[in-house]
């Protein structure tokens, strides 16, 4: 089971709405466990788009300023 599956039910056990999971992580997983140094960036959290998955949105690059 995929850890947002997971967490998708979890939150409907809490009565809260799953729908609105914002999906995050690493973009290029096979480029990043290759990476030296591995660099991450944490983005602050997503108050306006539910249900976004970021992985997507930003695999092409930032769109908005960050």
């Amino acid at each position: 089971m995929e850890i947002w599956d997971s967490w998708k039910e979890h939150y409907r056990a809490l009565g809260l709405g799953s729908e609105e999971i914002c999906k995050d992580g690493i973009l290029d997983e096979n480029a990043y466990s290759q990476a030296n140094p591995r660099i991450l960036f944490v983005l602050k959290d997503m108050n306006k788009a539910p249900g976004l998955d970021l992985r997507e949105h930003l695999k092409n690059g930032p769109v908005y300023q960050m």
